[in-house]
């Protein structure tokens, strides 16, 4: 099930409606939400251009890619 949320990039504040707002990321960061862990929910995740690193809370930060790719989420 998928939950109304935003993210507030002059803050880097995460909303997720009736449940939590978070503090992470910067205003130059891309969200990039997905269920990286498997366990059916999205989690909370950025990537940064300037530093080629992707970050998802409590899980992983990883350095991939290239400053001008378009990031996206294992579609697959």
């Amino acid at each position: 099930m998928t939950d109304f949320a935003c993210f507030r990039d002059n803050k880097g504040l995460w909303t997720v409606r009736n449940l939590t707002g978070i503090y992470f990321g910067v205003a130059t960061d891309e969200p990039v939400p997905a269920d990286y862990d498997g366990d059916g929910s999205a989690d909370f995740g950025y990537w940064r251009a300037a530093g080629l690193l992707w970050k998802v809370k409590g899980i992983t930060r990883v350095y991939f890619g290239l400053s001008d790719d378009s990031q996206i989420a294992n579609p697959w």
